[in-house]
């Protein structure tokens, strides 16, 4: 019996060393990972990973757990997918009289409702947050919760309050010392100047932000400021300041380390820019740079700027091959999303396919009944599915082929009129030759008149008015010519641009006609809002042609009646209310326009002049187009 009984007093002591050992493990892994935390937040993720069964910890390591972890996944740019975790941190530290945890959840949970779309709820949290850390010493998490309230207020054009959560966290980021944050916090002052059309002032951070980047060689502050300075410099037209400051940027990214491996994308954005300033030798060399990049959509865009500048410079020769590079990179960009796509859809058919056995397993003997009348009702809606998807692909071929034959005929008569303008150039060329050759023999004979003298006096005065006469006439042949040679070439690019559309337009509807499944415009629709609402990024000029298309078939033909309403509407406002029109939101449309929220705002603004002042009153622009 005693012997029994000691070997139970062994075993527990044994039991209780080793889960103190465990608790001990578990909190110098909590240490280390939050040590770690800022210098390499992907080693603190991993060591906050390999803490087995976190939820048997002690209550309070288990709460700080759940809180590096959410704030290490941040760090990191993973996408937060639930607020469980965090929840449990939050609900620790609400009991607990630690101003600082607590500021750290909230800080954390508002994170994670802004990648779950829930931004007024966000903005909530980051004011208790700062509410809850107003007495403590750590001034980069107070930086980090203000710089984030300004960014929700911004995004809802909320100019004040954005400018004063901006202040704040540049107060925030002098205090601590942190010149990476002191490069941010000019930055978003910036952005908060140019919300309230502040633009010297905004310019003026812009450049305070990135001579702090530069001097730290920050690329990732340094690329944040250099692009608002880039967007605010065209909006307000001030292409001397972009050229200058670019040039310093270059050569500080040339010779620094590029951490962001984006070289070669900057070679474009400075390609580009040199190329709207018309300094086109610069433009054709950083452009030319941008073509050693490894990512393909920096060389589909790369050769889309090759051909829009040799095009500029009429050597429609140089163009062609680069355009003709262009729609094979973004072949090759297709296929690789394509492909994703069917990954994630296997993966997610053998999901489907493995609960579907283990719920077969489950029921073999039961419901068999239901499961037929089930599956005989799924037929039937699939068949009338298939009807329906048919009967709208017709449509949207049709559409497709309408757009090809308008455009054909546009082409035609463009062709035509070139032909014509040909045409009088030759005769105005020999009416030309001939006036010349009329006009040097008026010439010989007044030369020759004039060896007589006087007697013949009135016979020359009237050979020079004519020969005056045949001169004015043959200089208004000339300026006619040059006229219409030079709308010929101007003719020459608009069909260029005419064969591409129709090639592509040519191109969808072969695609379209060789599915082996009927594909319907509302299929379509969504497949293509989808990839935009994943990727948020510019899209191309067919992707552009079949979301207009779907926007027709959605909303009654809204793009022909905006464009047969206000015929002054240019392609990239129709591209806005194509956009605004599918409920995407303002920091959605500035990523597929590839462009800052604030500069969407003032695209907005003067859209609306071109609608009418009055209606803008009524409601503002998204209610306008909702409602249109």
């Amino acid at each position: 019996m005693e012997k029994t009984q000691y070997l139970y007093g062994f075993l527990l002591l044994f039991v209780s060393l080793f889960a103190c050992r465990q608790d001990s493990r578990a909190r110098f892994c909590l240490e280390e990972a939050e040590r770690l935390m800022e210098s390499r937040p992907d080693s603190s993720l991993s060591l906050l990973e390999s803490v087995r069964s976190p939820e048997k910890l002690p209550s309070e390591d288990y709460a700080t757990w759940c809180l590096l972890l959410t704030q290490a996944r941040d760090k990191n740019y993973l996408e937060h997918t639930s607020d469980s975790v965090i929840d449990v941190a939050v609900r620790y530290f609400e009991q607990q009289n630690e101003p600082h945890r607590m500021a750290q959840a909230l800080y954390c949970k508002g994170r994670v409702w802004q990648d779950q779309g829930k931004q007024e709820e966000a903005a909530e949290l980051f004011v208790k947050a700062l509410d809850a850390g107003k007495d403590c010493s750590d001034y980069h998490l107070l930086f980090l919760i203000s710089s984030w309230l300004g960014t929700l207020y911004g995004y809802q054009n909320m100019a004040e309050p954005a400018f004063n959560s901006y202040q704040k966290a540049c107060q925030y980021a002098i205090q601590s010392g942190d010149s990476s944050c002191l490069s941010y916090a000019y930055a978003y002052m910036g952005r908060a100047y140019s919300l309230s059309e502040e633009w010297e002032q905004s310019l003026d951070h812009y450049e305070k932000a990135l001579a702090v980047a530069t001097r730290i060689n920050d690329t990732q502050a340094m690329d944040l400021a250099m692009n608002e300075y880039l967007a605010v410099c065209v909006n307000v037209d001030r292409y001397d300041k972009i050229a200058d400051y670019a040039d310093v940027l270059l050569k500080t990214k040339q010779e620094g380390e590029d951490k962001t491996g984006n070289l070669e994308r900057f070679y474009l954005t400075i390609g580009n820019l040199y190329r709207h300033l018309e300094r086109y030798d610069e433009a054709l060399l950083y452009l030319s740079k941008s073509l050693q990049s490894e990512n393909l959509y920096t060389l589909a865009g790369a050769s889309q700027s090759l051909y829009f500048l040799y095009g500029e410079l009429k050597q429609y020769e140089k163009a062609v091959p680069h355009i003709n590079k262009y729609l094979v990179y973004t072949d090759s960009i297709q296929k690789i999303e394509n492909h994703k796509a069917v990954m994630e859809i296997e993966a997610k058919y053998n999901h489907e396919k493995l609960q579907k056995e283990n719920l077969q397993l489950k029921l073999k003997k039961r419901y068999w009944v239901d499961g037929s009348i089930i599956g005989l009702v799924v037929v039937a809606i699939l068949i009338l599915e298939i009807v329906k998807r048919f009967r709208r692909k017709v449509i949207l071929i049709s559409k497709l082929k309408i757009q090809v034959k308008d455009l054909q005929q546009e082409l035609k008569k463009n062709l035509n009129k070139q032909d014509e303008n040909r045409s009088e150039i030759t005769l105005l060329s020999v009416r030309l030759e001939t006036s010349q050759k009329e006009s040097e023999k008026l010439q010989k004979e007044i030369e020759r008149l004039e060896e007589f003298g006087e007697e013949y006096k009135k016979e020359i005065k009237n050979l020079s008015v004519q020969l005056t006469e045949h001169a004015a006439r043959a200089n208004q042949m000339a300026e006619i010519r040059s006229q219409l040679i030079q709308e010929n070439k101007k003719l020459e690019k608009k069909s260029l641009d005419f064969e591409q559309t129709i090639h592509l337009l040519q191109e969808n509807i072969f695609k379209l006609s060789m599915d082996k499944a009927p594909v319907s415009s509302h299929a379509v629709s969504f497949a293509l809002l989808d990839k935009i609402k994943k990727e948020l990024s510019p899209l191309q000029e067919d992707e552009w042609n079949e979301l207009f298309l779907i926007t027709d078939l959605l909303h009654e033909r809204i793009m022909e009646r905006l464009s047969a309403a206000f015929p002054q509407l240019k392609p990239e406002d129709l591209k806005l209310c194509c956009l605004t029109k599918l409920m995407f939101t303002n920091e959605e449309i500035a990523s597929i326009l590839d462009i800052q929220v604030d500069t969407l705002a003032k695209r907005k603004r003067r859209l609306s002049l071109k609608f009418g002042k009055e209606k803008w009153d009524k409601g503002g622009f998204n209610a306008y187009i909702e409602a249109f």
